[in-house]
């Protein structure tokens, strides 16, 4: 199957581009997006806390390096807290999306099929 990276917007994705090109960088934020959103990661998870009434400070919601405190703080919890799988799953989104840039670049110079 490979990698399909694309820029075309979500609308004209399929099920098979959208993983690939879910998670990207914009003004130098990771962001999220499906075919119903696109938001922040930040406020993503901000959104899941406040699904689930959280009790966090307001600063998390307000402030980006609170929040960036707290979420690698709890990355400590590992998988078996809210607030752990939390973590992991920011982290898994900046990650994803600063990678997603990585390879939009090298792919203008190389066949990045060639590597997989």
């Amino acid at each position: 199957m490979g990698i399909n990276l694309s820029t075309k917007s979500v609308s004209e994705m399929d099920m098979l581009e959208l993983p690939y090109n879910d998670c990207y960088v914009k003004d130098r934020q990771a962001m999220y997006r499906d075919y119903d959103t696109d938001m922040s990661a930040r406020n993503l998870i901000r959104a899941a806390y406040k699904a689930r009434n959280e009790d966090m400070s307001p600063e998390f919601y307000t402030d980006d390096e609170t929040f960036d405190e707290i979420i690698y703080d709890n990355l400590q919890f590992g998988i078996d807290t809210f607030d752990g799988l939390m973590a992991m799953l920011y982290r898994q989104l900046w990650s994803k999306a600063e990678m997603r840039e990585v390879l939009l670049d090298i792919s203008k110079i190389y066949d990045i099929t060639e590597f997989i």
